[in-house]
């Protein structure tokens, strides 16, 4: 029995089945289609595996779904054999990855037309070639069809190379200069794309992990090459192209100085000018580029964006930017954010409808202590601190992002139920952990003990139940002045509310 259970247990944590787990029942079936074809796969033994196999979709977790009864199943009567069944599953794996890739070109309209021309090229079948480059001239009117993502300016300058190879090879040197300029545009275009994000994403890593080296070669590179004077002045950018960079001219103003209000505002409307011409990927990428930068702004003393901030997330929510290919998906990074936002601003029912719309769509492994986590976090706004300290005892999981946020809210509900004794104990561990931890940047440090050192003072006070005027306007004095603070506005109140009841 215990053998058995080795079995099962082992194929359930197989790289195979967790890739099994996360198809939808729509790709269950696709894949099943897809084994079943002799093109893909001459291995009749793997379709009816495959065949069981999905009876357990999607838990396989039943006691049945064992290695030793999956094998006897498509070889009836014959003695298990882990090898033969190891390389089942292997081909079985190389099948799902085949079928992937398969289906990320199908859905891909711009990797399929450039597959497309470049067989065509390559089998110098020219007239074809320029029948399918004609075509897609003729839609490319079309905005909804062809919004511009991640990899179109990427894909662009491929069928522009494409287009000047063909000009060569049939003798049309007349055509070459035009495809090579563009070629050109496109790839300058691509580059630009790729910095304004590598440098957004390299710039909030900075600020929360600690480096091996200060090295600002992605931020740096805008002030060397510009490459957006360069592209505006050679007189081949169409108008979405124009409003696109733009849109990326704002983003690096930004990137260089987040604090000017006034380009935060022109990149917002930049975004919206573009919603029609951007896939839901680019509007997602340049909308939370837009968010960071208010974020920046919120904690260096400006809380009154708060609300606009709210309503750029609950506007990505209408447009369902975080919904891709029939998934709904967020980071718990930018989860997390909004959430808090929302408690921040009281805007509880709405917290508690964002909670249940996503409880769903994390990933698995994490999916119920984010949903503990985010009760946690609401009933302790909501003042059911009993309620709140159930659900922190209830996570399981010890990532450095879930422990800093638990402990700070463990040791505000300590304090709200006057648990004087656990307060102090885990005050000590906390700051005990912080200082060790050698992945946090100096700065994201500074802001832990910036709370741990207030929290130690107000529970001070607390206990005593006393605090002097000269204490309070010190302290009262100290914390307004800080704009990185977490839990400012608590503090302020918790000490008001204290001074206010000795009076």
């Amino acid at each position: 029995m215990n053998q058995k259970n080795n079995f099962k247990n082992n194929l359930s944590n197989s790289n195979f089945i967790r890739l099994l787990q996360n198809f939808t029942k729509k790709e269950i079936a696709e894949f099943m289609n897809f084994i079943s074809s002799p093109f893909f796969n001459n291995q009749k033994t793997l379709i009816r595996l495959f065949s069981e196999i999905k009876k357990y979709y999607p838990n396989f977790t039943d006691k049945k779904f064992t290695k030793e009864l999956l094998f006897d199943s498509v070889n009836p009567g014959k003695i298990y054999n882990d090898t033969v069944f190891r390389k089942y599953i292997s081909n079985l794996m190389k099948l799902t990855e085949d079928y992937l890739i398969v289906k990320e070109n199908l859905n891909n309209e711009e990797r399929k037309n450039l597959s497309l021309l470049n067989q065509l090229e390559r089998k110098n079948l020219f007239p074809f070639f320029n029948k399918i480059i004609n075509r897609n001239n003729g839609e490319s009117s079309n905005a909804v069809k062809h919004r511009i993502s991640s990899e179109t300016f990427y894909y662009c300058h491929f069928k522009e190379e494409l287009k000047s190879n063909l000009a060569i090879r049939s003798n049309n040197l007349h055509l070459l200069k035009p495809s090579l300029v563009s070629s050109q545009k496109y790839l300058l275009l691509y580059l630009l794309l790729t910095s304004v994000v590598n440098g957004n994403m390299l710039m909030v890593n900075r600020n929360s992990f600690k480096e091996q080296k200060n090295n600002k070669m992605v931020e740096d590179f805008f002030d060397y090459f510009d490459m957006i004077n360069y592209l505006e002045m050679s007189g081949q950018l169409n108008e979405h192209e124009k409003l696109f960079i733009e849109l990326c001219r704002n983003d690096i103003v930004l990137l260089k100085n987040p604090y000017n209000i006034n380009v935060i505002k022109m990149m917002k409307n930049n975004i919206l000018g573009l919603t029609e011409y951007l896939d839901k990927n680019l509007l997602y990428v340049f909308f939370s580029h837009l968010n960071i930068y208010y974020l920046i702004n919120i904690s260096g003393g400006k809380p009154e964006l708060n609300i606009d901030l709210l309503d750029n997330y609950k506007l990505m929510l209408k447009m369902e930017l975080y919904f891709y290919e029939g998934v709904r998906y967020i980071n718990f990074s930018e989860y997390k954010t909004i959430l808090l936002l929302a408690l921040r601003l009281k805007e509880y029912k709405w917290s508690l409808e964002f909670i249940d719309r996503f409880k769903n769509h994390h990933a698995a492994e994490m999916k119920q202590d984010i949903y503990n986590f985010s009760l946690a976090f609401l009933n302790f706004e909501e003042g059911k601190f009993d309620e709140s300290l159930k659900h922190l005892s209830e996570i399981k999981i010890n990532d450095l992002i879930f422990k800093l946020d638990c402990d700070v809210l463990k040791l505000l509900v300590y304090y709200e139920l006057n648990y004087f004794d656990s307060a102090n104990s885990l005050l000590d561990s906390f700051k005990y952990f912080v200082k060790k931890n050698t992945i946090l940047s100096d700065n994201a440090k500074k802001i832990q003990f910036d709370f741990i050192k207030y929290f130690k003072e107000a529970l001070k006070y607390k206990i005593s139940g006393s605090i002097s005027d000269y204490d309070y306007d010190r302290l009262k004095k100290e914390l307004s002045e800080k704009t990185t603070l977490k839990r400012k506005s608590w503090f302020l109140e918790k000490l008001k509310s204290l001074y206010d009841s000795q009076k």
